[in-house]
Formats: C-alpha cells, structure tokens, sequence
C-alpha cells in the first residue's frame, strides 16, 4: 500500500498490516502493538533530525522488519549531522523510557528502554554502528573506522548472545532476541568479510 505526501513516499508493506491486525486481534498485554508505537516513534525522530538539518525525506517504508528511511541525495550532510541522526532516536527511546517509568508506565518504558539499548549498540547496521562510523570518521581514516567498528561489532554480538542464551535456558522465553542474534552473526559475517561498511550507510 502507497501514499505520497508532497515529494515523500509512504509505503506499507502486506507483512506490516498484518502485524497490526495480529496485534490488534491477538494482543491481549498490548505489548506488541506498543512495541509498533514505539518503533514508529523511533523512526519520526529520525525523520525530525533530518529535516532539522536540511535533509529531505524520499520514501518512508514499514515491514515486519521495521521502518526504513530513503533520502533525496540532493544534500550531503556533514559526519557530525549524520552521527546526531543515527544517535538521536534511539537516545530519545531511551529518556522517554526513563520518563514513563517515573510516571509508572511500565510496559511502555521498558518497551522503549528496549528499542533504544539495543539500537544504540556500536553494530553495524544499528544506528549506534552508524553513529560510531560517522563520528571516527572525522578524525580517522576508512581502515581504522572498519577495525574499530569490526571490534566494537563482535563485542556486541558476544554480550547479547550471551544474555539471550541465559534469558531463553532459564526462562525458556525470548525467541525475538534469538531471531535478533541470527540476525547479528550473519550481518557480522558479512561485514567482516567484505569491510564495504559505506554501502550499508
């Protein structure tokens, strides 16, 4: 399903509403549909920085995967702008998450406590990943960038490897989290093997 507003395209996946009916139907805790919420959240205050820095919004796409951002390649923003955008959302889930918390809104702080960590994280294709890219990119050249972004990228993957198989051998829980470790070795892998980091940018 498509909408255009203006220049900017809208685009909603099959996969995408049937998420939502699935949550609106099924969703008893209201857990996943506050979890879409939050993420739409998360994307606008990626499309805020944006335009706050002069860039221009082409396509805003939802799948099951989540939102996906186009820009017009008119403008190119400086690393710094580029590193607020990558940072800017997921550090906006994390302080709304305190707040709600403080005002015993639980489920929805944890919820964006949750986006936020794991989106803030120094991985690859995480906007922490991209974050980190663009603000080492100021002061060091490509090769170093990808040495420290390959680190920082293995130790993300071990610590939440890691706490995903004490939470799911424990609890027997947290299938999500081993979708999303799948997710990371095999980005890891491909990464590390081609080191072309600026194509996933």
């Amino acid at each position: 399903m498509q909408f255009k507003f203006k220049s900017t395209k809208l685009e909603l996946s099959f996969t995408f509403l049937a998420l939502i009916l699935l949550a609106t139907t099924f969703d008893k805790e209201g857990i996943l549909l506050i979890s879409l919420i939050s993420s739409a959240f998360h994307e606008l205050v990626h499309i805020a920085f944006i335009i706050a820095f002069g860039g221009r919004i082409s396509v805003i796409s939802f799948s099951i995967l989540g939102g996906n951002i186009k820009r017009s390649k008119a403008l190119k923003l400086t690393n710094i702008k580029e590193f607020f955008i990558s940072i800017g959302a997921p550090a906006t889930n994390i302080i709304v998450g305190a707040l709600l918390l403080l005002f015993k809104l639980k489920l929805w702080g944890y919820i964006n406590l949750i986006i936020g960590i794991f989106n803030i994280l120094p991985f690859y294709d995480f906007d922490g990943g991209r974050g980190l890219f663009y603000l080492l990119s100021n002061y060091l050249d490509y090769s170093s960038v990808i040495k420290i972004l390959n680190f920082t990228s293995i130790l993300s993957a071990i610590l939440v490897s890691s706490f995903t198989a004490t939470v799911f051998f424990n609890s027997k829980t947290g299938v999500s989290m081993l979708i999303l470790c799948v997710y990371m070795i095999i980005a890891l892998f491909k990464n590390l093997k081609t080191e072309d980091y600026n194509k996933n940018i």
